[in-house]
């Protein structure tokens, strides 16, 4: 094929926005909205000129790794006393009174 930059044995599938929303849990305009911000892999033309778009599954998949790594950071990052302050929230006060 001319113009192909992927070498020839390897295969790229891609998806269209149903299967991107099923993968990623998240709406269309949210999608969208995190394309805008540079957030969110931007989708590839199926036509020239046309308006069909589908998206990468391995930047799809990288992008779900990176949230998952970010999230399990954030969680270890998390001090003590903030885990703390959560229990004692939960119990309702500093007593753990419950009704």
């Amino acid at each position: 094929m001319k113009g192909s930059a992927a070498p020839e044995n390897t295969s790229i599938r891609l998806l269209r926005l149903p299967e991107v929303r099923s993968q990623t849990g998240l709406s269309r305009s949210t999608l969208y909205l995190l394309m805008h911000k540079g957030k969110f892999p931007n989708p590839v033309n199926l036509v020239p000129g046309g308006r069909s778009v589908a998206w990468r599954q391995d930047q799809i998949n990288c992008w779900i790794q990176e949230r998952i790594l970010a999230s399990e950071k954030a969680e270890a990052l998390r001090s003590p006393a903030a885990t703390k302050f959560q229990t004692i929230k939960k119990r309702g006060g500093r007593h753990g009174t419950s009704l």
